[in-house]
This record gives structure tokens, C-alpha cells and sequence, in this order.
């Protein structure tokens, strides 16, 4: 698994990449609260684009993050692939945090907000 975490702007985005399941799911949760207390920003992307794997461990880390990042006044965002994609909209994730087609689609369209 590896993580990596970008801020620009008013904006993090954590990108997957690998296998977030049981085994990695712990590491990526710590790295992302260090990083969301450390960074300032309204809004988080997280791009699983890059995802071979996600099992119930990182829905559950998923949907922690987002509530964190609600909690701030902010809004969470998810792009990911196919395969992702049908676990996620399975359980329900796509109620709770919104979808979009690429990570640049969500900075456009967040371009100028506070």
C-alpha cells in the first residue's frame, strides 16, 4: 500500500495506491488523521484510482475520514476505478460521499471556495 498526500490550496487529497484492506487500513487511517490535523483544509479528495483492492477495513477507514472532514465544515470527495467503484456504490458509500470522474473535475469545481 502507499499513500500519498497532496495539498493545494484549501484542498487534500490522499492518493491510494495498492491494497487497503484489513492489513494496511491502520497505517493509512494514522497517516491521513496526522495529515488532516497538520493541514488546514476545507476540503478532502480521496483518490482510489490507483486501488488493485478495498475490503470492509477501508470502508470503514473511508467513512471515518469523512466524518472527520464533515465535522471541520468541509466536504469529502472520491475518485476511484471500476472495480472499487462497484464495492463502494454497493455499500453506500456514494450517499455519504460525493463522486466524480477525476481529481481535476473536483479542484474546478471547488476553485475559489473558502
Amino acid at each position: 500500500m502507499q499513500i500519498r498526500i497532496r495539498r493545494e490550496n484549501n484542498i487534500l487529497t490522499f492518493s491510494l495506491s495498492g491494497e487497503l484492506d484489513h492489513h494496511s487500513a491502520d497505517e493509512v487511517r494514522r497517516r491521513m488523521d496526522t495529515a488532516l490535523l497538520a493541514n488546514v483544509c476545507k476540503h478532502v479528495i480521496f483518490d482510489f484510482t490507483g486501488l488493485t483492492f478495498m475490503d470492509s477495513s477501508g470502508i470503514g477507514m473511508l467513512m471515518g475520514r469523512n466524518k472527520s472532514v464533515e465535522i471541520l465544515g468541509g466536504k469529502a470527495f472520491i475518485v476511484c476505478n471500476g472495480t472499487v467503484e462497484k464495492l463502494l456504490a454497493m455499500s453506500g458509500v456514494f450517499s455519504h460521499i460525493k463522486k466524480a470522474d477525476s481529481v481535476e473535475i473536483i479542484k474546478e469545481s471547488l476553485r475559489g471556495e473558502g
